[in-house]
Parts: C-alpha cells; sequence; structure tokens
C-alpha cells in the first residue's frame, strides 16, 4: 500500500504546486502590462515634449520674421534716406549709414550686411558687421540678387524676405529682409536691405533644443535647411542635402508627428506671412531610439517578471522531480 500513499500525498500536493505555477504566469502577465504601460506614458511625455521644442522653434522663427520687418520699416522711416536724393551731402551720408549700423546692433552677431540700394543696382551705402564701407569699395551691381527684383515690386510698406543664398559681400548663407523707399511722388528710389546669417539660427536652435535633434527643413522641397547639430561654415552647401528623411513633411499638414529612423519626430510648419518667401517646418526628433519592451522596463515590472519566472520555474522544477521520484515506486509496485 505504500506506493498509494505516496501517490495520495502526491496528489495532495498538485493543486499547491499548480497555483504556484498560475501565480508565476500572473506575475509575469502583471509585468509584462506593467511595462507596456509605462513605455506607453513615457513615449506620451516624450512626444508631448516634443511638441513643445517644435512648436517653441517654429514660435521663435516666425517671432525672428515679424521683428525684421517691423525693425526694417522703423529704420527705413529715417527721413536720411529720402534726403540722401533730394539735399545730398556729407551729413546726410554719415546719417544713413548711422541708421544702417544702428540696425546691426538690433541683432548682435547675427546680421551679415546691411545696406542702401539704389534702383540701378549700385551701392550707396553699407555696413559690415558694424563696420561702415568705404565708397571705393561699394558694389556697382546688386542687381542680380534674389532679392533686388522682388523687393522693388513690393507694395509701400512692404518687406521681401528671400529664401537662404550665399552673400557675395560676407560668403555666408544669409536670409535678406529688406524694403523699397519710395518718394512723394511714389517713384520707388531705393531699398534697404539687411541680411541674418543662417548660422546665427542655428546657434539659437541648438541652444533651444537641448538633447534633442532639431531641423529646419524647407516644406516645398523637405530638404534641411539647417541642422543644429551641424555648424553652417563657410563654403560649405546649405544645410545638410544628403538627408532626405524628413521628404514626407513636403506633403504633410502644418503639424504632427513622424517616425524617421526608429525615433518619434515633431514637425511644426513656420507661419508665413506676405512677402516672406520662405516656407519652413520645424522637426524636434528624439534624442535616441525607442528601446525593446524588455529593454525599456523599469524596477517594478521587471521585478514582477523576475518573480513570475522565479515561481513557474520553481513549481515546474518540483513537479519534474516528484514525476522522476514516482516512476521507479511504479515499476517496483507493478
Amino acid at each position: 500500500m505504500r506506493w498509494r500513499e505516496t501517490d495520495h500525498r502526491g496528489m495532495l500536493r498538485t493543486p499547491a504546486r499548480l497555483a504556484v505555477l498560475v501565480a508565476g504566469i500572473l506575475l509575469i502577465s502583471a509585468g509584462l502590462g506593467l511595462g507596456i504601460l509605462q513605455r506607453a506614458h513615457r513615449g506620451a511625455d516624450s512626444d508631448r515634449a516634443l511638441r513643445t521644442v517644435a512648436r517653441a522653434e517654429a514660435g521663435s522663427l516666425d517671432s525672428y520674421f515679424t521683428r525684421s520687418r517691423a525693425a526694417l520699416r522703423l529704420v527705413a522711416q529715417n527721413p536720411a534716406f529720402l534726403q540722401f536724393w533730394t539735399q545730398p551731402s556729407a551729413s546726410v551720408t554719415n546719417r544713413v549709414n548711422a541708421s544702417l549700423v544702428s540696425l546691426e546692433q538690433l541683432y548682435p552677431e547675427s546680421i551679415g550686411e546691411v545696406c542702401f540700394i539704389a534702383p540701378s543696382g549700385h551701392e550707396l551705402a553699407r555696413a559690415v558687421k558694424g563696420v561702415r564701407a568705404r565708397h571705393a569699395d561699394l558694389s556697382a551691381d546688386e542687381s542680380g540678387n534674389p532679392f533686388f527684383t522682388p523687393t522693388f515690386a513690393e507694395v509701400v510698406g512692404g518687406v521681401y524676405q528671400a529664401r537662404p543664398y550665399l552673400s557675395p559681400d560676407t560668403h555666408e548663407w544669409v536670409v535678406s529682409n529688406s524694403t523699397p523707399l519710395v518718394a512723394a511722388t511714389g517713384r520707388k528710389l531705393s531699398i534697404v536691405h539687411f541680411e541674418i546669417t543662417v548660422e546665427s539660427f542655428r546657434r539659437a536652435a541648438a541652444l533651444l533644443a537641448g538633447e534633442n535633434g532639431l531641423r529646419v527643413v524647407d516644406r516645398r522641397t523637405g530638404r534641411v535647411l539647417i541642422d543644429k547639430d551641424v555648424p553652417q561654415r563657410i563654403g560649405q552647401r546649405l544645410g545638410v542635402p544628403a538627408d532626405r528623411r524628413f521628404a514626407s513633411i513636403a506633403r504633410a499638414g502644418r503639424s504632427g508627428m513622424i517616425e524617421v529612423a526608429g525615433r518619434h519626430a515633431a514637425y511644426e510648419a513656420v507661419r508665413r506671412a506676405t512677402g516672406n518667401d520662405n516656407d519652413w517646418a520645424v522637426v524636434a526628433s528624439a534624442p535616441r531610439r525607442e528601446a525593446s519592451l524588455l529593454g525599456s522596463l523599469g524596477g517594478p515590472p521587471l521585478g514582477l517578471i523576475l518573480l513570475g519566472v522565479a515561481l513557474s520555474a520553481g513549481a515546474l522544477i518540483v513537479r519534474r522531480r516528484r514525476a522522476v521520484r514516482a516512476a521507479p515506486a511504479a515499476d517496483a509496485g507493478a
């Protein structure tokens, strides 16, 4: 009757082992569920942070375009510009140059040049990084520059903001702002023009983005014009021409989320105004790829999973050992 006692004791223990096994499986499931939930919360928080960065930089660029238009209109109201044509003198020329330098001082370390240009294309005055140009150094013809013809086509008080181009004077990539000056008769006498370096935009973006990636993308082409991690050096091509990962933004809406090379990214279009020829979007991307579920598990879910594995494994090992012990006893009884 010994073999029956052994079997009877084993049968009594079977429900307990089964309960331990079920508990282990439930703990594993609970750990995985908690891990998935935590990962979803982290992803939502990260996406919100990316959207905040993208909106902030888009707002900063919009503010730049708005302030530049206002500043240029204010400077252009200086009577010295009109007096240059009606009452030409050395003192008037000095006042014109002083006005140009004052405009540069509004954007320290950002403006490439400021100039006063006649309809013929001849430069009448220029300041580069706060230094007034000598008369002999003034350009004889600026009419081939991308800002020239569109500016003279602007309405009174209008400001034309050109797409990035290579400045012939500073040899830096710049975005220009220019407005026509109009006589009382309505004739356009000249234009006031200044350039902001693309590199100054990049430096500002780098300060804002922190560890996140931040790029300014042309919405027409998807081309990366500014990458906060790639300085825009003299002699280099604009932006990162080889980076075509954001081409889909050219066909997307004005804001949203995308995934690029395994990283979440938020994009926000920069508001456009009349006269601004730039159609940009800001893209803020996560600093690293999303980890796998197991790799992203925190302490609590990982603890539940490990405990569940231990309980399940223990129950299975005990069951296996008892099966091995019971086999010889059954053979002896037979």
